[in-house]
């Protein structure tokens, strides 16, 4: 059948670990359904074609129902969206230009018999990943691990100081133990803040992001560098010798006893590698948790019918329905501006998946769009 091209967003280009040039397109078609096509690969390869029909809308008979052109066309635009925020670009900057985002974990559980022992353990934080830039002209700047600048965070800065050198890039958690998620969230992501809470966010270091080191060599840089003290919001990650499995597993149950997320595991050779998983840094945890794509959602039943319950869509493109922590006034709001959340990132915990690939017992944590 023949296709009408109807909208054709532009196309994005960003860089392999190995420094080749991606590129990535997105377009509606008007065919028998709504068609949306993702294209991506390296700029002068070939490309991998992935297509999703869209054959109906959303929230049917509400006053925010949509077509399925307009779902298809809004899934579109928030999927380019999302693509620009992870480190691609209409025009690819120089390399030395571009935000470099930080290096990310494997599971233990998964990938654990890379990990030479001895080794390296930090506790793993519930907070937000940010990385601190000094640029060359020694203005210290702050990032999520996609790249968004955090833009409320002064009074780091001047503590860091002394601390970093032009070119340095420190990585850690924005955190505080006192504090939960939802709050050290609210406190950051806000273009000008009035949060009373965020002079309270410290920012624990646990790397140094420099490719040219293995870890045990950063990790001493970093103690040099870094002096702990009550007052100041700058705190060194405690590192602990691992000897073996057993003692591992003893620390991370002291951690997750300690109200701490899980455990970072870390080979002490290991090197730095932006913006990609690495097996020379581990995560362990008793829960799983995920970003998954919000699709749409719809109120609850009985006194929960003014309640959003979010519909999120997995890697693999099942549906399944979340709701948010928080009050009842939060999972209003959400209901009230459902559109506003459609195609952001819902943090979801949960037990493990079911043999459909669905999340069971999930729970929603938090919207990404701080990121």
């Amino acid at each position: 059948m023949e296709r009408n091209t109807v909208e054709r967003l532009p196309i994005l280009y960003g860089l392999s670990k190995k420094g080749k040039v991606k590129e990535w397109s997105i377009s509606v078609y008007d065919s028998s359904y709504p068609t949306i096509i993702v294209m991506h690969g390296y700029q002068d390869g070939k490309k991998q074609v992935d297509k999703k029909e869209i054959k109906v809308g959303k929230n049917i008979g509400r006053s925010n129902e949509t077509s399925p052109w307009e779902q298809a066309l809004s899934q579109a635009k928030s999927t380019w969206n999302k693509k620009k925020d992870n480190n691609y670009y209409e025009v690819l900057p120089k390399k030395e230009d571009m935000v470099k985002l930080p290096m990310l974990a494997l599971e233990y559980s998964k990938r654990g018999h890379a990990i030479v022992f001895p080794c390296y353990a930090q506790p793993k934080f519930n907070g937000i990943r940010c990385t601190a830039v000094m640029d060359s002209g020694g203005i210290i700047k702050f990032f999520s691990r996609k790249g968004k600048e955090f833009t409320v965070l002064n009074h780091l800065s001047s503590h860091l100081i002394g601390v970093m050198e032009p070119g340095d890039i420190l990585d850690g958690e924005l955190y505080n133990h006192d504090l939960t998620f939802q709050q050290i969230t609210a406190a950051v992501k806000r273009e000008k803040s009035t949060n009373p809470l965020t002079e309270s966010i410290e920012y624990h270091v646990y790397d140094i992001c420099d490719e040219d080191r293995d870890f045990d060599q950063r990790n001493e840089a970093l103690y040099a560098r870094i002096q702990d003290h009550e007052d100041n919001p700058i705190k060194r990650v405690s590192t602990k010798w691992i000897l073996n499995e057993e003692q591992l597993i003893e620390y991370h149950e002291w951690l997750t006893s300690e109200g701490y997320e899980g455990t970072m595991v870390r080979n002490l050779k290991g090197g730095y590698m932006f913006q990609h998983r690495s097996e020379n840094l581990q995560k362990i945890k008793d829960f799983m948790d995920e970003e998954f794509d919000i699709i749409g959602g719809q109120g609850g039943q009985g006194r929960a019918e003014n309640q959003c319950t979010f519909k999120c869509v997995t890697h693999d493109g099942k549906e399944f329905d979340v709701r948010c922590v928080g009050t009842d006034s939060d999972r209003e709001e959400q209901l009230r501006n459902l559109p506003d959340y459609i195609g952001e990132e819902l943090t979801v915990k949960f037990q493990n998946y079911s043999d459909d690939g669905i999340p069971i017992f999930p729970v929603g944590i938090e919207i990404r769009s701080y990121e």
